[in-house]
């Protein structure tokens, strides 16, 4: 489900609702921008037709992540694949959310780079290191090994997966995080006056 409606109360106005219609990723910039500041906003959003109509709280969602993984959110909606960024052949939001549930330590890496729109990712870094193990991670959940290259190897020699459903190379999966991370520093950022270079 790529749009709804975006329906917001903003406590300081006397509790007006404004009503928006939005993409699921505009959802995800305004509430990492809207807690950035002091204002108290319950943010709700209508989503299906008919009996699959539901109205959801974003900010009791954000409330339970707790404010690391919402703060990270940006980054892994870009990287796991969004309207500008290609996601991983064959590798759902719920598969990919499961592999970050396995792997928690990457929250604080997308929690850095969503605080620190566009920063040049380099393949040395640590971060690209974390990301690199959590696409090991959603390709193979047992896998020890945190290099995509190995990863790419090991499942490749099991014969039971067809070339298409490996993981990227390494160089491509730069390419991808450097994307990602773009797509998600426009979304924090969106916000802003003026951009952060």
């Amino acid at each position: 489900m790529n749009s709804g409606t975006l329906f917001s109360r903003y406590e300081n106005y006397q509790g007006a609702y404004c009503r928006h219609r939005c993409r699921s990723y505009i959802l995800v910039g305004a509430y990492f921008n809207l807690t950035l500041t002091e204002a108290q906003v319950d943010i709700w959003v209508a989503f299906g037709m008919g009996r699959n109509f539901r109205f959801y709280s974003i900010t009791a969602i954000c409330s339970s992540l707790g404010e690391a993984k919402s703060r990270a959110l940006p980054v892994f909606h870009a990287v796991t694949g969004c309207d500008t960024v290609s996601a991983f052949k064959g590798k759902s939001k719920k598969s990919t959310w499961q592999a970050w549930l396995a792997n928690e330590e990457i929250t604080e890496t997308f929690a850095y780079l969503s605080s620190h729109p566009f920063e040049q990712l380099e393949i040395d870094s640590d971060h690209f290191w974390k990301i690199e193990r959590l696409i090991v991670i959603i390709y193979n959940r047992t896998s020890h090994l945190s290099c995509v290259n190995e990863a790419r190897k090991e499942i490749f020699c099991q014969k039971s997966h067809s070339i298409d459903r490996i993981p990227p190379t390494k160089d491509a999966l730069l390419q991808h995080i450097r994307r990602a991370l773009y797509q998600a520093g426009l979304w924090t950022t969106c916000m802003q006056a003026s951009l952060v270079a």
